[in-house]
């Protein structure tokens, strides 16, 4: 029955409940308010039905109201999408395509798993695209896991691409009654090459995780932890090269991203500390200063401070040269020490990465970044996330290979929007 048909048989229903009260209050004097208490016989009885007729009714509009919202949901999550990389449409984002997915993994192949538009290939190393509810966990994972990814402007990109970075800014000028309005060709000099490097992260599933997973009551436990997992390892290495990758060419054999403290980046801002042994990076508080100073005024209201926890330690323990050798990082004025580390420096706030050279590595390296990561530090993902299979390697085991991959790059729009602190070469 549709609702419009159960909203007609409520109406009529309770209509006629209404009635059959109203010639009781008549006949009895009474109020309606009385009835359970007092009337007996054939209407009691008749009331009654009719009462968990409408309680039935109820439920029977609550059920359709929620098929209403099911279907709603299903009518905007299930849009076909488009794959720019193989020019055809995916059905990733199906409510069943995470359980069909797991099903083809189990057997060891894709054949049949995709539509009709693209060919069934039952040897080692076919592919799928990843499930939409999965490629969202591994990437808010990513985002979880990642301290340079949260930091920086990250882009979706579905090619390469060549991104054109302003040598000058627009001219912008007083302008009097009447007066003449100059414009000026605003000019691109740097032009930078996004070349998204391919990583990959292997996962080992057993047959018997890959059977419970593919249960009613498992696929959507199996495809989180599966997916936070990905998400993990594959944001550890990305991040690895965010940090200190050479930014080298994307060739057969090579490419890495960009690194903010890659050791060959030229930043025209870079303190240095007074000590040269590597062993030994004495930054004191004014070099501190001089490294947020060294930045300009522009860059520093977006401005984030980034470090490994080395360098932090190193901080930590600057203290006072009279009074009592008080330590100059000073907590939160409204806690205390066991609130933990104070989440600015110089009132701009500090970010700690595992990846980030330590304090005491080889001498000219960089070790503390402060710059403006959400403007002029771009990562930049290939749109999409698929997947291959190795159900044979380990076969003997009964473990199939689920190799994930995702493409990314990242790159330093501006080296004038970064002010670096490096131990001394010298």
């Amino acid at each position: 029955m549709t609702k419009s048909e159960l909203l007609v048989k409520r109406a009529n229903l309770t209509q006629e409940l209404r009635n059959g009260l109203d010639r009781w209050e008549k006949e009895n004097k009474k109020s309606s308010n009385e009835f359970d208490a007092v009337a007996t016989g054939d209407l009691k009885r008749q009331v009654t039905e009719m009462e968990a007729d409408l309680d039935k009714i109820e439920a029977d509009i609550a059920i359709c109201d929620k098929r209403a919202k099911a279907d709603e949901l299903d009518r905007t999550t299930n849009i076909p999408l488009y794959d720019t990389r193989k020019g055809r449409f995916i059905d990733a984002g199906d409510a069943g395509y995470a359980k069909r997915f797991f099903e083809a993994v189990s057997k060891g192949s894709f054949a049949g798993l995709e539509p009709e538009n693209r060919s069934n290939n039952t040897n080692f190393g076919s592919g799928a695209s990843i499930p939409t509810m999965m490629e969202s966990a591994v990437i808010q994972a990513m985002y979880l896991e990642g301290v340079i990814r949260k930091i920086s402007n990250v882009s979706t990109i579905d090619s390469k691409r060549t991104i054109a970075v302003e040598s000058t800014l627009p001219t912008s000028q007083i302008t009097y009654e009447v007066a003449a309005i100059t414009p000026i060709l605003q000019t691109f000099g740097t032009q930078i090459a996004i070349n998204p490097i391919k990583f990959t992260c292997a996962s080992q599933l057993s047959q018997e995780f890959i059977e419970d997973a593919i249960g009613l009551n498992g696929i959507g436990s199996a495809v989180a932890w599966i997916s936070a997992n990905i998400g993990k390892s594959l944001t550890r290495k990305m991040e690895s090269y965010y940090a200190t990758g050479t930014g080298a060419a994307l060739t057969a054999s090579a490419g890495q991203p960009q690194g903010i403290a890659y050791s060959l980046n030229a930043f025209t801002q870079v303190t240095s500390s007074n000590a040269a042994a590597a062993s030994s990076v004495a930054v004191t508080g004014d070099n501190l200063l001089d490294v947020y100073f060294g930045l300009g005024a522009q860059y520093r209201p977006g401005a984030v401070w980034l470090m490994a926890d080395s360098s932090l330690k190193v901080i930590r323990k600057l203290k006072t040269v009279s009074g009592g050798l008080e330590y100059l990082f000073k907590v939160d004025t409204t806690g205390d020490l066991r609130e933990g580390v104070s989440g600015t420096l110089l009132g701009q706030p500090l970010f700690v990465s595992e990846w980030m050279p330590a304090a005491d590595v080889a001498i000219n390296t960089t070790s503390i970044v402060f710059g403006d990561f959400k403007n002029y530090f771009g990562i930049y993902d290939r749109k999409g996330m698929e997947t291959m299979i190795d159900p044979y390697s380990s076969a003997l085991n009964q473990l199939t290979n689920l190799i994930t991959y995702m493409r990314t790059d990242s790159k330093i729009l501006s080296l004038a929007a970064f002010s670096v602190f490096k131990n001394a070469s010298s």
